[in-house]
């Protein structure tokens, strides 16, 4: 029986760095999917929680909207994927389990950023760089706050929806695509199954 193989990658997910490791794996063996983080927009956009949570999911939709829009991770294992034909699965929790790692004085933080940032656009104008960090500040410092305290749970989402899509469709080898705060932690949870576990972080030598 052929043992099973996940390539872990880490990635930082501001550069192309994950497609070009791809495209080398892909050189070399057969790959029947990619794993990739990330929410799915969809569920997003039609889930019920903006009313209750508006500052939160305000900002996960701004950082995965940026990601797939500006993101050269993105459009680099789109694009790579769409030309070999390989499937791409999500292995990040689900939008319904979103509240679970939000504190309501997390909207506190948002809203003080926010007028902080008003503050000094109205002293800076017409400052670019401020226009953008109104934008932009309060929802990284979201992102932070929401990364750091759900760490762990994803960790383990990583690798468990892993394991179900890898048993459910028979997959042989895949590559899985996480960031690098989470890549090593995975690959020790997968470690423990009777799986071969490679972890790249460059292009292997073809």
């Amino acid at each position: 029986m052929t043992r099973r193989k996940i390539i872990i990658i880490g990635s930082n997910h501001g550069s192309s760095k994950a497609g070009d490791i791809i495209k080398s794996s892909i050189a070399q063996e057969k790959i029947d999917a990619v794993f990739v983080e990330g929410l799915d927009i969809k569920q997003l956009i039609s889930i019920n929680y903006f009313e209750k949570y508006p500052f939160l999911i305000y900002s996960l939709f701004i950082y995965r909207l940026f990601m797939l829009i500006a993101g050269r991770e993105a459009k680099a294992i789109n694009k790579i994927l769409k030309e070999q034909k390989i499937k791409k699965e999500f292995i990040d929790i689900e939008a319904k389990n979103i509240p679970l790692y939000h504190r309501w004085y997390d909207d506190l933080v948002f809203i003080v950023l926010f007028l902080f940032s008003l503050f000094y656009l109205v002293v800076q104008w017409p400052n670019l760089i401020w226009l953008v960090s109104l934008i932009l500040l309060p929802v990284i410092i979201m992102i932070l706050i929401f990364a750091l305290r759900s760490k762990k749970i994803r960790d383990e989402a990583f690798a468990s929806n892993t394991l179900k899509l890898i048993n459910n469709k028979n997959y042989k080898t895949v590559i899985l695509v996480c960031g690098k705060f989470h890549a090593k932690e995975v690959k020790n949870y997968l470690s423990k199954f009777k799986f071969e576990t490679i972890l790249l972080t460059k292009c292997p030598k073809i």
